[in-house]
């Protein structure tokens, strides 16, 4: 088995060189703005993350990896599932320890955990990627294109943002820091729309665009299961 841990997340780092050195196991970082782990190795493997990681799971399944998961935290497994769906896919495949607990039972769930089923892996990724990268992103683009500002498309815009925060309203009430300000990711989206709609120039409003959707991803590659 392959253990993985987050550049940033030194808990993490250290358990996995602990656990590495007593079973053996191949460990491996994933450095900051990389979205997974080499290439053939992305089923039987491991990440061990902070809860603070969790955030980025959605990232590394949508670029390939199907292994287990272990988050290092008091609070149990069934909480965290019921908090983040993401977790909620595949049996045995996700499961949680306090960094504390005793090195036997760590590598005990470490060795116990499960990939990913094939089916399970493919619904996850549609799942994640279908309504940003499907309805709202193209609404966007369509925006870039046009020289006035086309009122069914900001009709659109503004009903696709709706819906958004509905379908994730943990990711919408994450508090990020953009371009100087920090806010609620929803705050900063709705921040946006408004600049769009009351531009008084094509470059105005492409600079609101532009900014909106770079938001967009970032909510995209940083989502709770949408």
């Amino acid at each position: 088995m392959l253990l993985l841990a987050f550049e940033e997340d030194i808990v993490s780092l250290a358990l996995v060189q602990v656990v590495s050195c007593i079973t053996k196991h191949k460990k491996e970082v994933i450095k900051m703005g990389k979205t997974g782990c080499s290439k053939g190795r992305r089923k039987r493997a491991a990440v061990i993350i902070v809860e603070e990681g969790i955030n980025r799971l959605s990232s590394l399944r949508l670029n390939g990896f199907r292994g287990g998961v272990i988050v290092l935290t008091k609070t149990v497994i069934s909480d965290l599932m019921s908090q983040n769906k993401i977790l909620s896919w595949g049996r045995g495949s996700h499961d949680s320890i306090d960094s504390r607990a005793n090195i036997k039972d760590i590598v005990y769930r470490i060795n116990t955990i499960v990939p990913l089923e094939e089916e399970n892996w493919q619904a996850l990724k549609s799942q994640l990627t279908k309504y940003i990268s499907r309805v709202v992103l193209p609404i966007l683009r369509n925006l870039q294109r046009e020289h006035r500002l086309p009122v069914d498309d900001l009709r659109k815009l503004r009903e696709a943002i709706i819906e958004l925060r509905a379908r994730d309203k943990m990711g919408a009430h994450r508090t990020i820091e953009f371009d100087g300000e920090k806010k609620q990711l929803q705050n900063h989206v709705m921040s946006y729309f408004e600049r769009i709609r009351e531009a008084q120039t094509r470059s105005t409003r492409l600079d609101a665009i532009n900014k909106l959707k770079e938001v967009i991803i970032y909510w995209h590659d940083n989502c709770y299961i949408l």
